[in-house]
């Protein structure tokens, strides 16, 4: 059986097809890795960089080189023993015209079988919607949009007969048709052509000819003759509201009869039936709870993994699911039949706290965030960060905004109420609409305004302390009701009507109200669609919002980590991964990927800040005083806000090109960026309301500070730091990937950053990877079987140039293909450091059979020799004094590091202990396997 070690992850587009990772194949084979891991495969939104925008589930993408071309990187990928692991999207597709269950959908309405695909809640509150669905594209008032002609009617000459608005159409249904039909049969058409539309007409009233028939037997007639064609310009010509009242009476009466409702993108969202993928209207939820709907959306993947074409997926936000659980079970069962038993299935799945896995879940494990927060903060330095977080506070505390709501739980609750409020409006008001309803099954529930329900929901979700809980029925887990009472129990604190909370808790926690006091229908449909709006609301009240107003530990502000939880203890971290390799040895360990905020490499200098904290607390004193130029007053608000300035300043020195060639395209990049941030902060500006001054002080602001005269002073500022924190990070990040690789979970390589990768948010972490260049590298390395100190020396002291990242990687990667069980199934043992610097280093071994390997990394370099920044160079051995490294007794006395070619005798004089003076001698970590037996 083909082991599965290490995952290589690759953004699929247009310009990076099927055929060019074909043509990576043979390096990422010579890497090491084990599986290719692509993302979404189906048919997306022409031009889309990602492929989350699904449009058609049933097909290959065109763009990325169709069925052809990903049959061709499969079987080229077996040559070479190499698995596919494929991100499918269960949750959503993209709500557009060239989806063909979408506009199917809107054409037909609950007439055609994609109705079912798509979750909406027919019976809404709003009068205007009922029956409907509510489609937010104007770019105005409804009645502007009509009477200025922006809606009009068109004949596409694809799609037939069309509502168009800018660069968008829409259907028409049936009624629609039948009105434009009766313009259509004018007087001057001739007799036989007259009849034959009129039993076109006839037919499509009486729904006995579909409404593609129609379509193609009008376009066939018009194409042959003039007389049609002129009564199909004349029909259309009746629907310009532009031209007449009448006109516009028409149109708006064919409007009203669609299944939609094309409405202004400002009220509509107040009122959407629709559920979305967080508040992306433009991506609609799927109901995969119907078994129907499942089996047509996964067919295509089945098929081929049935072919032998991939073995393994990636559940893409398996929290958005109505019932993730019973989809998994059905998801695995069809996996691993198509694989005989060998499919790998991972999920999208966001842990926080001390949060678990639910056990029932069928899976390998997670994509790996779980895994990033805790290498993160074991490398986090304590004492570092404690004064990082406290003079960033205090810098904070300058602007109005952060006074009285520092410590960032209260900052993240207060940022998901105003999401919740600002961008989930629509969802609170159909919850609270439904909450309504059942609190009317119960007494004390009959009195309560709906006002002081939609407050204390609010308050509820706001304060759910994980992405969602899991109830589909009256069984109540021990997980669930212990997030769903700390959510109600924070909600007393601003919950104004207690009447109302304690309705909200009977539902909440209902067990065998649930078929009495509750129908067991309405309190479903309620709980499930809950659990899928708290997910939403952390994420964009959290991710997207409070992450990119609170930098003051600016490592600790991406996916997965949560700033208030600070640094982790090696014990902590210990336990942690025992857990891990008992309970999920094939979850991923990832490090970054195409959702996190900052690419490893930039987090590993936001780490090395920690361990320098008097250096950038200089710096930054005389980079503040430097910013005087930029200063302005915008809006009644000070420019730069302490937060935008923070964020900015540590970014700037965090992502760093080293070649002085990379910064000018790096300063449109920075600008990009703090412009994304500081929508997302939303505190200035933002995607919904964007604030065009700002925004322009922010991009003028961003490409000073990079390359511009004015910034020129705060560069100066920052050029001791930014150069000390590049080789500290440097070894942080060395740390990080020796950390993933060996410890349990599978490593997880980004593209790219098997080499210094310095990429901030999506979509700067899309670029283009120089893959030639790394290739020409990883062939001049030296034969993995045969390491040299010359070789890594060398390396280390060329160090920028990225080979000794890629070196490690290809030598940890290597070492896990020769030893899979050793990695899958061999015990994690924490190794006990002894001696002055023992809190500065972490360690330990992996044991299967009479194999052992044993890993070594230097936390917190800067603490062992004070002046690593500066000289850019290890500790001496001197600097680790009488530190050892204590082996169990039944440890093997020879060993070789598969990263120097070192060998290590120990015998039992001397305690078996290794002295980290020796190992750590050459390199800053060391991988060490054993030459004998246990």
């Amino acid at each position: 059986m083909r082991a599965f070690t290490a995952t290589y992850r690759l953004q699929l587009h247009r310009q990076f097809d099927f055929a060019a990772v074909q043509s990576l194949v043979p390096y990422l084979n010579a890497l090491g890795v084990s599986d290719l891991y692509l993302s979404p495969i189906t048919e997306a939104r022409a031009g889309s960089l990602h492929g989350y925008d699904v449009i058609d589930p049933t097909q290959i993408s065109r763009e990325r080189g169709g069925l052809a071309g990903f049959r061709s990187l499969a079987h080229a990928a077996q040559a070479f023993g190499l698995g596919i692991i494929v991100d499918i999207v269960p949750n959503h597709q993209a709500a557009h015209e060239s989806n063909p269950a979408w506009w199917q959908f809107l054409r037909d309405g609950l007439d055609t079988p994609t109705a079912r695909w798509f979750d909406i809640a027919w019976d809404a509150p709003w009068p205007a919607v009922r029956g409907r669905i509510t489609l937010p594209v104007l770019g105005e008032p409804y009645a502007e949009a009509l009477r200025s002609g922006k809606l009009a009617l068109a004949w596409h000459a694809d799609a037939g007969l069309v509502i168009t608005y800018a660069d968008r159409i829409f259907p028409v249904n049936r009624a629609g048709w039948q009105q434009f039909l009766e313009h259509v049969l004018t007087d001057t058409l001739p007799p036989p052509l007259h009849q034959q539309i009129a039993a076109l007409a006839q037919r499509v009233a009486e729904g006995k000819s579909s409404l593609a028939e129609a379509s193609a037997t009008l376009r066939g007639l018009a194409n042959s003759d003039q007389h049609v064609a002129q009564a199909l310009a004349h029909a259309i010509a009746a629907f310009q509201p532009a031209d007449t009242p009448e006109a516009q009476a028409r149109l708006d009466r064919m409007l009203a009869a669609q299944h939609y409702r094309l409405a202004f993108w400002r009220s509509g969202l107040q009122q959407l039936t629709l559920r979305r993928f967080f508040d992306i209207t433009e991506l609609a939820g799927i109901r995969q709870e119907d078994l129907a709907v499942r089996e047509a959306t996964h067919g295509l993947i089945l098929s081929l993994m049935d072919a032998g074409l991939f073995h393994g997926v990636r559940v893409d936000h398996i929290d958005g699911l109505a019932e993730p659980t019973a989809y998994l079970h059905w998801l695995n069962q069809r996996v691993q039949a198509s694989t005989k038993g060998t499919g790998v299935v991972l999920v999208e799945k966001i842990l926080t706290g001390d949060e678990r896995l639910p056990q029932d879940w069928p899976i390998d494990g997670t994509t790996g965030y779980d895994f990033l927060a805790h290498c993160t903060r074991v490398l986090l330095d304590p004492q570092g960060a404690a004064q990082l977080a406290a003079r960033h506070g205090s810098v904070l505390a300058e602007d109005p905004h952060f006074a009285e709501q520092l410590d960032f739980p209260t900052l993240a609750t207060a940022a998901r109420h105003e999401v919740l409020n600002m961008l989930f409006t629509s969802e609170i008001d159909l919850l609270t609409f439904w909450l309504a309803e059942l609190a009317a099954g119960i007494p004390e529930g009959r009195d309560v305004p709906l006002q002081a329900l939609r407050q204390a929901l609010c308050a509820v979700t706001a304060a759910v302390p994980v992405y969602r809980t899991y109830r589909v029925g009256p069984a109540l887990s021990a997980p669930d009701h212990a997030a769903i009472t700390a959510a109600l129990t924070a909600a007393r604190a601003t919950c104004e009507d207690m009447a109302a909370l304690d309705v909200l808790h009977r539902v909440l926690l209902a067990r065998e109200e649930v078929g009495t006091l509750f129908p067991v229908a309405a309190w479903r449909r309620w709980m499930i669609r809950w659990q899928q709006l708290t997910g939403a609301a952390i994420a964009k009240g959290v991710e997207d919002t409070a992450l990119y107003r609170d930098p003051r530990l600016l490592a600790l502000n991406d996916v997965g980590c949560d700033p208030a939880a600070g640094p982790l203890s090696i014990e902590a971290f210990h336990r942690w991964c025992q857990e891990r390799q008992a309970r999920w040895p094939r979850s991923l360990n990832a490090l970054s990927t195409h959702d996190t905020k900052r690419s490893e490499d930039v987090r590993a200098r936001l780490l090395a800040l920690s361990q320098l904290p008097d250096m950038w607390a200089s710096a930054l004193v005389a980079a503040r005083a430097a910013l005087t130029p930029f200063r302005r007053t915008i809006g009644g608000q000070h420019f730069p806000r302490p937060y935008l300035a923070l964020l900015a300043l540590q970014t700037l020195v965090a992502a760093w090109p080293f070649d002085e060639n990379d910064v000018p395209t790096f300063a449109q990049r920075f600008a990009d960026y703090l412009l994304k941030a500081a929508r997302e902060a939303k505190l200035e500006t933002s995607w919904l309301n964007p604030q065009p001054s700002s925004e322009e002080a922010i991009l003028r602001f961003a490409q000073q500070l990079v390359c511009g005269s004015e910034g020129a002073a705060v560069r100066d500022a920052l050029a001791p730091v930014r150069d000390a924190i590049a080789w500290v990070g440097a070894l942080a990040s060395l740390a990080q990937r020796a950390i993933a690789c060996m410890a349990p979970g599978v490593p997880d390589i980004y593209q790219g950053c098997e080499g210094w990768s310095f990429s901030l948010v999506d979509p700067d972490n899309r670029r283009p990877v120089d893959f030639e260049r790394l290739a020409y590298h990883l062939a001049q390395l030296c034969d993995p079987d045969r390491p040299t100190v010359e070789h890594a020396t060398e390396l280390l002291q060329d160090w920028r140039d990225g080979r000794i990242k890629l070196f490690l990687t290809r030598q940890a990667l290597h070492l896990r293909r020769r030893s899979p069980a050793l990695f899958l199934e061999g015990a994690y043992v924490p190794l006990h450091v002894h001696g002055p610097q023992r809190d500065q280093v972490l360690a330990f071994a992996r044991i299967h059979d009479h194999q052992w390997v044993v890993t070594v990394v230097t936390r917190f370099p800067a603490r062992v020799h004070r002046d690593v920044g500066e000289r850019q160079t290890l500790p001496p051995p001197t600097a680790w004094e009488e530190t050892v490294l204590q082996l169990p007794p039944e440890a093997p006395t020879r060993w070789q590091c598969i990263l120097t070619g070192q060998t290590f005798s120990l015998g039992t004089a001397q305690g078996l202990t290794l002295a980290l003076r020796d190992i750590l001698a050459v390199w800053p970590l060391a991988i060490l396997r054993n030459l004998d037996g246990g």
